[in-house]
């Protein structure tokens, strides 16, 4: 998810986050919502941003 490394992301994310759910996370078709936000404020970008990809 834009350059940045899945364990990475994972800890930005919170103790409910591991690798293993952020490549879960990667393979899925459509995210929720709320969970991209979340997503998009980990990384720091515009949940736009990550919508494009």
């Amino acid at each position: 998810m834009l350059g940045m490394k899945q364990d990475a992301l994972a800890s930005n994310m919170g103790d409910d986050w591991t690798q293993i759910k952020i490549s879960r996370l990667e393979a899925k078709e459509e995210i929720e919502p709320a969970i991209l936000e979340e997503v998009a404020k980990a990384l720091k970008v515009p949940a736009e941003a990550i919508k494009l990809r």
